[in-house]
Formats: structure tokens, C-alpha cells, sequence
């Protein structure tokens, strides 16, 4: 699988972001957002603006998805409870 940059090869930072209605800069890519990003474009074709802002971070995304995870099998809730949290 190739890698997912943020940008279009042959466009600069601005001229990517400018139609792009979004306050945040894209974050530095590595193994892990390219990972995320290309999970987003295949499933629906694009990047999601949560996902941009989850690659600032996917540490965090792990341990809230853990801790959300645990919090749902410990209090007993299925997936329609689950996504009420």
C-alpha cells in the first residue's frame, strides 16, 4: 500500500488547505496518520475533518478507544448503548 500524504504531490501546504474549509494545518505525517488517512479514503473516499484532527494525537485515539472500550464491558452496555458515549 502507498503511503497517504495530506497534500497533493506538486501543491504546497496553502494551496491545499485553501479550499478546504478547516482552521487546522495538517499534522506531520508517519506511519501511523498515513495509516489512518488511507483507512478514510478507502472506506469513504476522502479524509474526515475528526480524523485530521485525531492524527494530531493517535496515542490519544488508542487510549480514549481503550478506555471507552473497557468502560462499555465493564458497565455491561452493547454497541447501541456503547454509542451513546
Amino acid at each position: 500500500m502507498a503511503p497517504v500524504t495530506a497534500q497533493h504531490p506538486g501543491s504546497s501546504a496553502t494551496d491545499q488547505n485553501a479550499g478546504r474549509a478547516s482552521f487546522l494545518d495538517d499534522p506531520e505525517v508517519d506511519e501511523h496518520v498515513a495509516r489512518m488517512y488511507a483507512d478514510d479514503v478507502s472506506g469513504q473516499g476522502y479524509v474526515a475533518h475528526l480524523t485530521r484532527v485525531w492524527a494530531y494525537s493517535p496515542e490519544a485515539l488508542g487510549a480514549m478507544s481503550y478506555i471507552l472500550k473497557h468502560a462499555s464491558v465493564t458497565a455491561g452496555l452493547d454497541a447501541r448503548a456503547r454509542a451513546l458515549l
